[in-house]
Parts: C-alpha cells; structure tokens; sequence
C-alpha cells in the first residue's frame, strides 16, 4: 500500500465505515437464502432475457442484505454498477462496461419505465378483483386506486397512467420485458401476502413498494402459485 493510498483510505473512511445493522443478520440470511433459491429457480427455467433478470435480481437482493447489515452506499457501488448494466442492456443505454458502443437511434423504455408500470397494472388488476362486488364503472374505482396508490415510490399516479400501463400490458408481445415483469411481481407479492384478502394484499402491497429503501427496478420470483394470477389480457 502507498503513501496515496493510506492518504485516500484515511479520506474515505467516514464513508465506507459500516454502520449499525437495521435488521437481524440470521433472519436477514434466511430471507436472502430463501429469496435467492426462488431466483435461481427462475434463472434455471427462464429464456435468455429472464436469465438476465434472475441474475440482476440476486445482486438486488445481496445488496438489500448488505445495505440492512450497514454496508454503505460507497462500498455497494460496485455491484450497484452490475446491477444497473444488467437492467439496462436492452434499453439502449449500455454501459460501456459491458458494451463500448451504443446502438443508433432513439432509447427505448428504460428498465425503471417497465418496472414501474408492471406494479401499476399488477395493483390495478388486485384492485379490480377486491372491488369486483361493488358498484360502479372500472374507471372509477382505478381512480380510487390510483388515489390509493400514494407514498415515497408512488409519488403521484393518475387514473390515466394505471389505464395507460393496463393498456400496453394487454397489447405487448408475449415476449415483451412488461408481461416478463407483471409475472414477477404477481410471484412476489403472492407469496408475500398469500394469506390476505385481494384489498388487504392491495393495501399491504403499496406499503412494500414505499418501505423500499430505493427505487426497486425488480422484486423476487418465486415457484408459490399467488393467490392471484396475472391474465393474459386485462
């Protein structure tokens, strides 16, 4: 080790020293073990782009532990960056550690895009089914559940923009990245709530999305059939 070296370590430390844990380390492992098997699973029986996933969402899922075991940001920048790569691989916006060229043309949807309006569609559709014996159109009880749908990853959502992401869920390709990701959240907060009533699972399931400690492109698989199953068409 340098005189430099010594020198930037000494400036970094505040940085990358470890803070107290937020949550307990042998539960904490028996989530991850146990959120790891179910993408691993996934990764085993996916397509290529599925395969890509699986791998994002395990380095998702190790920096979740780490970052509750006190990790700091700094210090989880490295898998953040393979993390960020993998999603974003088919956006048109690769990162030249993984590509050194991009490709001609405008981006597409970005990975953040799709995430987000797959958890709309998936908590519009619960929505639809917990009200599904009380009166009035559907367009006004997905603007309930738009006004519902509030907190620090909602922000704001609009009638408009939940009937938008139903929209485009109900007309992509069986291929596309969106139905890939409906099915993955249907699998995550099936088995996360499969005991609760569809408006509780709803309820439950927008407080998981705000209690994220940041923005969460993906959430886990798993092989439990929800207690609620995505349709092919809306």
């Amino acid at each position: 080790m340098t005189k430099k070296d010594v020198v930037d370590w000494q400036r970094l430390e505040p940085y990358i020293r470890r803070r107290p844990a937020t949550t307990d380390c042998k539960l904490a492992l028996d989530e991850l073990h146990a959120n790891l098997t179910a993408t691993s699973i996934f990764y085993q029986r996916s397509d290529l782009e599925g395969q890509r996933h699986a791998v994002a969402r395990s380095i998702e899922l190790t920096i979740d532990f780490l970052n509750s075991q006190g990790f700091p940001p700094l210090i989880l920048d490295t898998l953040k960056r393979v993390e960020r790569c993998l999603f974003e691989i088919d956006d048109n916006r690769r990162d030249p550690l993984f590509s050194a060229k991009q490709k001609a043309g405008r981006p597409n949807r970005t990975f953040a895009d799709d995430a987000r309006a797959s958890v709309l569609v998936v908590l519009a559709n619960l929505w639809l089914m917990a009200t599904e014996e009380e009166e009035g159109t559907q367009e006004s009880k997905l603007k309930r559940a738009a006004r519902a749908m509030t907190g620090t990853w909602f922000g704001s959502v609009s009638y408009n923009e939940l009937k938008s992401a139903r929209e485009r869920f109900s007309s992509c390709a069986k291929d596309d990245r969106l139905r890939g990701l409906v099915r993955v959240n249907y699998d995550v907060l099936g088995v996360r709530f499969e005991n609760l009533s569809p408006t509780e699972a709803f309820h439950a399931s927008v407080k998981y999305f705000n209690d994220l400690p940041r923005y969460g492109h993906m959430h886990g698989t798993n092989l439990k059939t929800p207690p609620f199953s995505p349709a092919e068409e809306t």
